[in-house]
């Protein structure tokens, strides 16, 4: 199926050369000018460890869909960006790069496409107050394929119309206004100070790692705490159940809200529901059915399209017709490796906890507590479920044994294994079953920075001033610990 109406008069796509410029700067590379013509962009791989300064001079241009400011020094650390330009622009680079280069064939015409076919379906102000046919936009595709990327831009596009979608993050590996490991939404929009293009995450602050002397988002947030998806066992019977709380949280704000009901929502996903496996198919329905999604876009997959092409060829959940996008990889995304990823996750821990930039520093707290005061769950481990000493950090007397087989959750004490490592604090009494902490959000998440087993205390880093609020907390085996957040 096809969306009715995919042009867009002006912007004609044709054949274009393949990327040049291609260099690698060096060390001490002087102030450059970088001249883009219409309908190019300039894509750069900035560095973990020293800024890219980026200025925009003369012209216009974006950055995933958010326009830049002109003459503004935007400085990008750890990042792999495109500036694309629609009517040329002049750029002035400082600093290093891992790589930088021009390119003239990009996918942006389908993109602005896509855009534009949502908007009819948002339709004008009375249909959008009506909110029958708003989009409700899943993306998937394997990893790598540009679908953060994509979510961002058909954001940022959708805020330049004046819009308020709810934007929903379903992968783990990306912490979206919170950190990596969490299932998160949040609805953005002008009058929200729309996205950060610096950002580590590139969406903005959130009030959930403390105070912001700018504006905030506000995100409702969902801890998983595993690096995989898998749709048996523990770990898919969580996030199907996150995915189903989410998606109640995000139909409930759709429902009441008119402007956000008008505008709809956009819906980011692990690369394993792309990986064209019969399990994350149903997965994929899974998220679907919840959301009552109307239109998938698929990257970098013929294969996914096709399947996914066959499996909802019917009609959608609530009688809706699913209309299937197959859309091209741009030549733009890069494969990353682990060592870069990892980076990336301790880069968006360490901005949690401290701020993103020296202009928006935070300070966090440290607390001593003991034991006694903590109440820490686990995700149980199915094949230790009848063998205790196998669970990490030991089973507390009173959910020894019998007791704790066959529980999603099992409370242990705290212990060595969890130093340099992260607990989600829920918003859910300390004693609770399965079902609360499945149910539960997150308030805030708290750094594990010294543990004195001897004295039974425990050294939490926290993000805001008060007392850690007597609530259960999550201890997930993933993101891995970053032992130098206090160094």
């Amino acid at each position: 199926m096809a969306f009715p109406g995919l042009s867009l008069p002006g912007l004609n796509i044709t054949q274009s050369p393949p990327p040049t410029n291609l260099t690698t700067t060096a060390a001490s590379a002087p102030p450059r000018t970088i001249s883009l013509a219409a309908t190019s962009e300039f894509r750069f791989e900035a560095s973990h460890n020293s800024p890219l300064t980026i200025t925009l001079t003369s012209g216009t241009a974006e950055i995933f869909g958010t326009e830049l400011a002109p003459s503004r020094r935007y400085t990008f650390r750890g990042s792999k960006c495109a500036i694309f330009t629609w009517e040329g622009c002049t750029l002035t680079v400082e600093g290093t790069s891992e790589s930088e280069y021009t390119a003239e064939e990009t996918p942006m015409n389908v993109y602005a496409n896509v855009h534009f076919a949502l908007e009819r379906l948002r339709g004008g102000v009375e249909n959008a107050r009506d909110g029958e046919t708003r989009p409700r936009v899943l993306v998937v595709g394997p990893d790598d394929a540009g679908k953060t990327s994509l979510v961002k831009m058909l954001a940022g596009y959708a805020i330049r119309s004046g819009r308020r979608p709810v934007v929903v993050n379903l992968d783990q590996k990306q912490g979206m206004l919170s950190v990596p490991g969490s299932l998160s939404a949040m609805v953005v929009g002008t009058g929200l100070g729309g996205l950060d293009v610096e950002e580590v995450g590139g969406w903005g602050n959130s009030p959930i790692s403390g105070p912001s002397a700018g504006v905030v988002m506000m995100p409702v947030v969902y801890h998983y705490g595993c690096e995989g998806v898998e749709s048996e066992g523990p770990r898919g019977e969580v996030w199907r159940g996150l995915v189903t709380r989410l998606a109640l949280a995000v139909m409930s704000r759709v429902e009441n809200d008119e402007e956000v009901k008008g505008a709809g929502c956009i819906i980011d996903t692990p690369g394993f529901l792309g990986s064209s496996k019969g399990t994350s198919y149903e997965m994929i329905q899974h998220v679907v059915s919840e959301f009552s999604v109307n239109v998938i876009l698929t990257l970098g997959s013929e294969r996914l399209y096709n399947h996914l092409t066959k499996r909802f060829s019917s009609l959608g959940p609530y009688d809706d017709p699913i209309t299937i996008l197959k859309l091209s990889k741009s030549g733009g995304c890069v494969d990353r490796d682990a060592a870069y990823l990892q980076s990336l996750r301790h880069d968006q821990i360490r901005s949690y906890f401290f701020g993103t930039s020296p202009s928006a520093t935070l300070s966090p707290y440290t607390q001593l507590l003991d034991f006694s005061f903590l109440s820490i769950y686990t995700l149980a481990d199915p094949t230790a479920a009848t063998n205790t000493a196998f669970l990490p950090g030991g089973v507390d007397a009173e959910t020894a044994g019998t007791e704790s087989d066959g529980a999603l959750f099992v409370k242990v004490t705290p212990s060595l294994r969890m130093l340099n490592s992260l607990l989600a604090i829920l918003h859910c009494p300390k004693e609770a079953d399965d079902e609360t902490l499945r149910q539960a959000s997150v308030v805030g998440y708290v750094y594990v920075s010294d543990v004195d087993e001897a004295k039974s205390r425990v050294s939490l880093l926290v993000p805001v001033t008060g007392r850690v609020p007597e609530r259960a907390m999550i201890w997930g085996e993933w993101p891995e610990g970053v032992a130098d957040l206090v160094g």
